[in-house]
């Protein structure tokens, strides 16, 4: 099948890959063979109880976010973060309703937002790997908002370069079918995670405004390190928290008559649910499968031992992340105390290195 749903439990059961139907034999031949090389590499017997799920659209194995819970504490997560080890050991336990939650994540039972009817059709553009600029221009005029907004984007100064774009379709082809996806995303996603109730409105609000920061700072990250596919790291950097803001939005659902949480203990209970809401979230949306990986597994390895590129990668959109946060785009307590030092040493940057970065990011407004 390919509900999301079905995704997550092959997850949960430790699947190597999942392929979805219909799909090619020489699609099931890859997947069969990556799946019997890495039990064979991860042990000398593979239990009977090992299920397996092949897949063509999942390339690389993905580890979820380890949630363990008890009745009186709730659940904690065992990941590699990069928040320090005194910011971790600080956090408060986090709250049972939470761990309910994710235990009804597994089982499926959770009603996860869906995508907005404007730009529903985008996952196709995603991961298709071929663009149709006319298509994709037609799609967005549908809609004056996603228009006004890729008008607005196209005569920024970064892509404008001095001429006035008039047209749609001339700012599709001046800014590229990949950005103007993740465009489009900014304008619409946002309006999925939307509650009257403060604090968590203000806070949706402002965790928005730093995924859209750092999806436009990743480009200029994976430059400094020379790589090619700098416009897919604006899409990864976009959702890669995408969890957070479910579960910002839940814990407003969840909140009970005695009044709002301690944001404390909404950090620790975003921190410890986020990967799994996330990677369900974009599985559902059939998001590429890039950012269901990076969304799910951004705070460890989706593979162990972590590949380097993959490293990298994941390295580039939490170093975003947390440059975004030094620039004073915070959304919650603790993030303060993120590790961009090591993620820096881990990419081969330094502090001057990224000094320009700051000042790229005082130059922009979250709304244009």
């Amino acid at each position: 099948t390919a509900e999301a749903d079905d995704i997550l439990r092959a997850w949960r059961a430790s699947a190597v890959d999942f392929l979805r139907k219909p799909f090619r034999l020489d699609d099931l031949e890859v997947a069969l063979d990556k799946a019997l090389t890495e039990s064979a590499a991860a042990a000398p017997t593979v239990s009977a109880e090992t299920v397996v799920v092949p897949s063509a659209t999942m390339p690389d194995a993905v580890s979820p976010p380890s949630i363990v819970a008890d009745s009186e504490h709730g659940a904690t997560e065992s990941t590699t973060s990069p928040r320090s080890a005194s910011a971790s050991a600080a956090a408060p336990r986090v709250r049972p309703t939470v761990a309910k939650l994710l235990d009804d994540l597994k089982m499926g039972a959770v009603r996860l937002p869906i995508l907005d009817p404007a730009i529903i059709r985008l996952p196709e553009f995603l991961n298709s790997g071929s663009w149709d600029i006319n298509e994709l221009t037609e799609l967005i005029a549908r809609d004056s908002n996603l228009a006004a907004g890729v008008l607005r984007a196209a005569n920024a100064p970064i892509y404008a370069r001095g001429q006035t774009v008039t047209t749609l379709l001339d700012a599709c082809r001046r800014i590229g079918a990949l950005a103007i996806v993740t465009i489009c995303f900014e304008i619409t996603v946002k309006g999925q995670f939307a509650v009257p109730r403060e604090p968590y409105r203000t806070i949706l609000k402002k965790a928005w405004e730093s995924a859209v920061v750092s999806s436009r700072l990743a480009p200029m990250v994976a430059d400094a390190l020379a790589r090619k596919d700098r416009e897919m790291f604006r899409i990864l950097a976009l959702f890669h928290n995408v969890g957070e803001l479910l579960a910002v939005m839940m814990a407003a659902q969840l909140e009970t008559a005695s009044g709002p949480v301690a944001l404390e203990q909404l950090a620790a209970d975003v921190e410890a649910s986020h990967q799994d809401l996330g990677m369900a979230l974009a599985a559902s949306w059939k998001l590429p499968q890039a950012v269901i990986s990076l969304a799910g597994n951004h705070h460890r390895p989706a593979q162990t031992p972590e590949p380097p590129l993959q490293l990298q990668t994941r390295s580039i959109i939490l170093a975003s992340w947390a440059i975004t946060l030094r620039a004073g785009y915070t959304y919650l307590p603790g993030q303060d105390r993120v590790d961009l030092a090591g993620l820096l040493k881990t990419l081969g940057l330094n502090d001057k290195q990224i000094v320009p970065f700051y000042g790229a990011i005082a130059s922009w407004s979250p709304e244009t």
